[in-house]
């Protein structure tokens, strides 16, 4: 799946058009943060990480953050972030070359 543009409603899509089931399991969402890294940061640059809660467990919900150059950016604040780093992405690609 290729995604162009980092923004939350991308993130969300991906995870309700590919998990029909609960996030109530460490599975569950080993598989869902294996897969947004996959899809968003294949490169590494940042990662996904699970911040769900037993109370948010039992709610049927799930949180995560995203880890960025040592620090944790919920999704909205990632998204100024995310310019940036397609910058260095470019600039790494440019270098390649």
């Amino acid at each position: 799946m290729v995604i162009k543009n980092f923004t939350s409603e991308n993130v969300f899509n991906l995870i309700i058009d590919n998990y029909n089931f609960s996030y109530n399991t460490k599975e569950n969402r080993e598989n869902i943060i294996y897969n947004l890294n996959r899809v968003f940061f294949p490169d590494k640059i940042a990662k996904f990480i699970d911040r769900t809660t037993d109370i948010e467990i039992d709610a049927g919900k799930m949180s995560f953050l995203i880890e960025y150059n040592g620090t944790l950016y919920n999704l909205l604040a990632f998204q100024d972030q995310y310019i940036k780093i397609n910058r260095k992405r470019k600039l790494l690609k440019i270098n390649k070359l």
